[in-house]
């Protein structure tokens, strides 16, 4: 497929490759079969705002070099979408066209305001963990409690205020609704408690007012989504094949607008 830049897919919290696993593998295949120019970032799971920002800028160095374009697409899932504003405003906006974000909690996610609301020793102890865990994998820069600590509203609305879109970039959004916790079973407790705790619709993680960025376009798919499937972890053979072609029309429509 005739793109005049490749296109980046970029995780969000939790997710790395992991032996056999890489977030979005199927979508990346799907849209490779189809001819386009499609990377998957690798930056840290449990990374800062921060130090994910300089992985991924490191990455569409490589990208750029690889494929003689001078800049990228970044079509981004999550907390994948902060990184990559922070990338743009304070690491520089040059090689980057477009960000696509994907149900990223651009005002905060009400899970980790409520996580943050642990005693201290349970936080410092569940981070130990993880960070120790996401070191083993692969991990240069774990640190789960700023993660955390940078995903709640607080944070994000001074974040916010700081890091302003460029002129240079074009920004667009999508959020996911999951309809009930019968269709996910990995979303469906967070979503029960999400719901809980804010009156708002939801993908399991992130509320679909958070998700609202830039030229917001609407659902990604107009069914039950959940914050997981977005990246491909569906069971539903027909549904991931309608989720493939939601990014396959992301990227034609990213392409019809010059990028």
């Amino acid at each position: 497929m005739n793109s005049k830049y490749p296109f980046i897919l970029c995780h969000g919290i939790a997710h790395k490759r992991i032996l056999f696993y890489r977030p979005f593998g199927r979508i990346f295949k799907y849209l490779k079969s189809n001819g386009f120019e499609v990377f998957i970032s690798n930056q840290d799971g449990f990374g800062s705002i921060e130090s994910n920002a300089c992985q991924i800028k490191k990455f569409i160095d490589y990208v750029c070099k690889q494929t003689n374009c001078t800049k990228v697409n970044i079509i981004a899932h999550s907390k994948g979408g902060l990184d990559c504003r922070y990338l743009i405003n304070q690491l520089g906006d040059k090689k980057i066209a477009s960000l696509t974000t994907l149900s990223t909690p651009h005002y905060g996610s009400s899970m980790a305001d409520n996580v943050l609301k642990l005693p201290s020793w349970m936080k410092r102890f569940v981070a130990f963990w993880i960070n120790l865990i996401y070191r083993i994998c692969g991990d240069k820069h774990p640190n789960a409690l700023i993660t955390c600590q940078q995903l709640s509203e607080d944070y994000l609305k001074k974040f916010n205020q700081k890091i302003i879109d460029s002129n240079n970039v074009y920004y667009q959004s999508y959020a996911a609704k999951l309809d009930s916790p019968k269709h996910d079973f990995i979303m469906g407790v967070p979503w029960i408690l999400t719901r809980y705790w804010q009156d708002d619709d939801s993908d399991g993680l992130v509320s679909f007012s958070s998700a609202i960025w830039g030229d917001f376009k609407g659902r990604v798919l107009q069914e039950s989504v959940s914050h997981t499937e977005l990246i491909g972890f569906v069971k539903d053979k027909e549904k991931m094949k309608r989720l493939n072609m939601f990014y396959l029309q992301l990227c034609l429509e990213l392409i019809e607008k010059g990028y």
